[in-house]
């Protein structure tokens, strides 16, 4: 299944519309749309959430999500997706000129859909936190918006060039956008595999530690699999296993080489 992410407009009185979503990714067009302002507000509504997640009792989370069913998403009235999607625009001409045309076609869908003046869009995006910590959630998010802000061309964005469908617009939810705008359609056909990162990863003294404890738990499932091979000799999941727990070794040892290094650098 993966995290999913989604972009959608709603109204205060009636459910809300599809737009677009996405599948362990986010769409650097959806962040283009954001302001440090909607951040700033979503901050402890996350924070919160993820301090629910982590108790014992997950009805006071049900319950949290059955009160607040868009809490954890951020909320962008039709005023502040005009202004920085006007702004996102003006940096995507001067940092990935080939993203344009789809970055045009992709907001004017989106603008076709207000029709009312209470109407509002939601980006429910906090799944993507669970591939690193809330902490660097938050500040790979307010980097791209800064980036964004002050026209700062050398920098690494969520936007991928090589796929501007996963990390451009995000899949279209219903077949109006790609027959309305034929850019989609053509971004869909020229998506292509990566042979290098597409974002740089943000590093922290919890991270370091986070892999330090992955590390230090490895050994366990190094005796497992030792056990297996005790028992079963060479057996399918002794050889799975294995691979998987050494993938982990290597993994993790080359993530602590890395941050350690960032971490001085920064110092």
């Amino acid at each position: 299944m993966g995290h999913r992410t989604y972009l959608s407009i709603h109204t205060k009185s009636e459910d809300g519309e599809m737009l677009f979503e996405a599948n362990n990714s986010l769409p650097f067009f959806w962040i283009g749309l954001m302001d440090n302002k909607q951040l700033d507000a979503i901050k402890p509504i996350w924070k919160k959430i993820e301090e629910l997640s982590m108790l014992e009792d997950e009805s006071l989370l049900d319950n949290y999500y059955k009160n607040e069913p868009e809490g954890a998403c951020i909320k962008i009235d039709k005023a502040s997706f005009i202004k920085n999607a006007n702004r996102t625009l003006l940096f995507l001409e001067k940092y990935a000129s080939e993203s344009v045309p789809l970055f045009k076609d992709f907001v004017k869908y989106i603008r076709s859909k207000f029709a009312e003046p209470n109407q509002y869009l939601l980006l429910d995006i906090f799944e993507i936190a669970n591939f690193s910590t809330l902490e660097e959630f938050t500040i790979t998010i307010q980097t791209d918006i800064n980036t964004i802000e002050t026209q700062n061309l050398q920098a690494e964005t969520y936007l991928m060039r090589y796929d501007l469908i996963a990390g451009g617009t995000g899949f279209s939810y219903s077949k109006e956008f790609e027959d309305i705008f034929p850019n989609y359609s053509k971004a869909k056909k020229d998506r292509r595999i990566p042979n290098f990162p597409s974002k740089k990863v943000v590093p922290t003294k919890k991270s370091l530690i986070n892999n330090i404890i992955i590390l230090l738990l490895t050994p366990f499932f190094t005796y497992i699999v030792y056990r297996g091979y005790i028992k079963d000799g060479f057996s399918f999941w002794v050889i799975t296993i294995g691979f998987i727990n050494l993938s982990f070794y290597v993994y993790t040892i080359i993530n602590l080489i890395q941050i350690s290094k960032a971490l001085k650098l920064e110092k």
